[in-house]
């Protein structure tokens, strides 16, 4: 979605034509108070609850005092708390006190205090593919983010593997570092040759945790 009130700004007025022309992604017109555009944001393992993505547009001209681009960013970013917000800046409109480029870093230094993405443009017309650039490298992010915090089985059910859980925090680090899955600690704890691995890690710091867990996975066996 984007906002209306870029056809009354002259850096801007081309692109809710350019927009609404695409077939894919489909655009529509609204009036957001806060932003000037929004696009979903991209979610890995889920497909409902899509976020948006909120932009402000900004150009050399909107950099003039009277027109309080930092003080509309710092709304903005405040209202969502700094999530999925971000700016566009049209490099392609000279500015009053030298060129665009200039303009862009004087506006990554006024608003280096928030940690707040700012998008250069090369020009209106490329706008959808800048997006969908965008789009993918937060995609990437994300997925990253997601997978380094997915919970890993073997810690998350390895405390109670044990005939006197929780199995201590040391104990369940070292054999975390020995076994990798669930089913291999059951291998462990049911093989001959296992069961004197288990002994002998632990047989100086915490012998009757090997005992504890050895007990506990014959007395799986046993109920299967």
């Amino acid at each position: 979605m984007f906002c209306s009130s870029l056809r009354k700004r002259p850096a801007f007025s081309d692109l809710p034509n350019i927009l609404l022309s695409l077939q894919d992604p489909k655009w529509r017109e609204g009036n957001p108070e806060s932003h000037d555009m929004e696009i979903p944001v991209p979610q890995p393992n889920r497909k409902s609850n899509i976020d948006m993505f909120k932009f402000i547009l900004l150009s050399a001209h909107n950099m003039n005092p009277s027109t309080n681009a930092i003080a509309r960013i710092e709304r903005l970013y405040h209202k969502f708390g700094g999530r999925n917000v971000g700016v566009i800046f049209l490099l392609q409109e000279k500015s009053p006190q030298g060129n665009a480029t200039s303009t862009f870093m004087e506006l990554q230094l006024n608003i280096s205090n928030l940690d707040i993405p700012i998008i250069p443009l090369a020009t209106i017309s490329t706008l959808q593919t800048t997006l969908s650039t965008f789009q993918k490298q937060l995609f990437a992010s994300l997925s990253a983010a997601a997978s380094m915090h997915r919970p890993n089985p073997v810690m998350t059910l390895l405390p109670y593997c044990s005939n006197n859980p929780p199995i201590p925090e040391h104990a369940r680090n070292v054999i975390s570092d020995l076994v990798h899955s669930i089913p291999e600690l059951s291998q462990a704890a049911t093989t001959q040759d296992g069961q004197i691995g288990l002994r002998q890690w632990f047989s100086d710091s915490a012998p009757q945790v090997a005992e504890d867990v050895i007990a506990f996975w014959e007395l799986e066996f046993l109920v299967d």
